[in-house]
């Protein structure tokens, strides 16, 4: 292990011996004290860098033995490079309380600020690789996070402080690699403009990612590889009452076939989401689940668009759809203005192993709240995937209408056309069932769930169109 402080002249601040003085001699008990060396660290506040130590709990003999291997509480500017970590015991086999290959954390009041940890190997450890209850400015990267054995929670990293009002901001998790844990990485209580980028989780018991009472996380350019979840129904990404989350250009992958897993990514309940540009395969169940049957609170706005799924739900999941949207079954809370658009969902299975359902709208979620939804620009490819309850477009209408003669300069108005959901200021498409002949024509909604159609003939001549089906979609003023 190596300690590295800052150059002598970034210490002016310290007094310097007076000619002839003796330097104050260290007393005995603190020589080799770790806690007494922590403390000193975190009052200079100097720049600190740990490299290249091996640190070993010894678990097997020492099984609740609560070690920690590196404690950072309150320091600024300390960075943690090439330090492995393995077999922290903690207070039980599933952790509760240390067994953290590294722990970062407040020091009384003060937050840890700028802390690096990068190359480091975090190896079967109880409580998690690494925990951090407090920090302002976090890099972790190119390190590994193996074998986590306990499930409390059993984390490759978890931030999670011990107060929503404490800070936990301003962290980078990159190109690391998260396997064997019970969690790879969680983002909760408070933990707030967080970027996991780049990393690589593999076989992990639980989420992979767990994203819950956090807000503005980035989940980009990940891999994720299930080869099944052993002890829970488990998700690559879940998210519970967490708020604007972009979970964007990942490679998830499931098992395909072990029970206990979960959708590919789930949202319980989030705010302002965005899953886009994903590659999704593999997974037991859904593909993205928005909602579930179960759900207490409501939530708002979430974007699926530019997936690509690829022989998701098994045939155990038989009616399970690849999209999902679900409200609670004995209330009245459901996801509310959810867009699903332009995503791809292929199956190449046959013989009873494919999905037979591609996108898929609860019908316990009522007509006003369908109403919001917006279900476009989607295809599937496979030999039974269909559409249940999310037609296109959702917010559309037929009537059968045969306008009069109208001679130069006359028009006339259509009877009021049923459109669920259309409001006052949405924009109205007409598709007539012909050549209108230059005939002006004009859809608006007239009052609240009602269209109308407006033809002006200004030609020059008697116009007589033919009867015919005339089809309107409403588009709100978000889209």
């Amino acid at each position: 292990e190596q300690v590295e402080h800052a150059p002598a002249e970034a210490r002016d601040h310290q007094r310097r011996l007076l000619p002839g003085e003796p330097e104050a001699a260290q007393p005995e008990a603190d020589r080799g004290d770790p806690d007494v060396l922590r403390r000193r660290i975190a009052e200079q506040a100097l720049e600190v860098a740990l490299c290249y130590g091996w640190i070993d709990g010894q678990k097997a003999s020492n099984s609740t033995g609560r070690v920690t291997g590196v404690d950072i509480r309150g320091a600024t500017n300390v960075r943690v490079e090439k330090v492995r970590v393995t077999n922290g015991p903690g207070l039980t086999s599933a952790g509760q309380h240390s067994g953290d290959g590294i722990y970062i954390g407040y020091d009384g009041s003060t937050v840890p600020e700028n802390i690096v940890v990068s190359g480091c190997i975090c190896d079967g450890n109880v409580r998690q690789g690494m925990s951090v209850v407090g920090v302002d400015g976090l890099t972790v990267t190119g390190s590994h996070f193996l074998g986590t054995t306990g499930s409390d929670p059993g984390a490759g990293i978890d931030l999670e402080a011990d107060d929503v009002a404490d800070t936990l901001r301003s962290i980078t998790i990159a190109g690391n690699v998260f396997e064997g844990g019970y969690y790879g990485v969680i983002a909760t209580t408070g933990a707030k403009h967080v970027a996991i980028t780049g990393n690589t989780f593999r076989a992990n018991r639980y989420h992979d990612v767990f994203l819950g009472d956090c807000d503005y996380v980035t989940v980009t350019g990940n891999t994720v590889i299930s080869t099944g979840k052993v002890l829970s129904p488990g998700s690559l990404v879940y998210m519970q009452n967490a708020n604007n989350i972009v979970v964007s250009a990942n490679v998830l992958q499931g098992s395909g076939t072990d029970a206990e897993e979960a959708a590919g990514i789930s949202v319980r309940d989030a705010n302002v989401v965005q899953i886009s540009n994903n590659v999704i395969r593999l997974t037991r169940t859904q593909g993205v689940l928005i909602g579930n049957s179960d759900i207490t609170t409501a939530f708002a706005d979430v974007v699926v668009e530019g997936n690509m799924f690829a022989d998701c739900v098994d045939s155990a999941s038989s009616g399970t759809a690849v999209i999902a949207v679900s409200g609670n079954n004995t209330g009245p809370v459901s996801p509310a203005r959810v867009t699903i658009r332009n995503n791809h969902i292929y199956d190449s299975r046959s013989a009873g192993n494919e999905c037979d359902n591609a996108i898929s709208i609860s019908t316990n979620i009522s007509a006003a709240t369908q109403s919001g939804y917006r279900v476009e620009g989607n295809t599937v490819s496979g030999p039974a995937l269909a559409f249940v309850n999310a037609t296109y477009p959702p917010l559309s209408n037929a009537l059968t209408w045969n306008p009069g003669n109208l001679i130069d300069g006359a028009g006339e108005t259509s009877s009021a056309i049923t459109v669920t959901g259309a409001a006052l200021g949405d924009t109205v498409q007409v598709f007539p069932p012909y050549d209108l002949q230059a005939i002006l024509c004009t859809g608006y909604v007239s009052a609240t769930n009602t269209v109308t159609i407006r033809l002006q003939n200004e030609t020059g001549g008697p116009i007589d169109l033919a009867n015919g089906s005339w089809l309107v979609r409403v588009r709100k003023f978000y889209e």
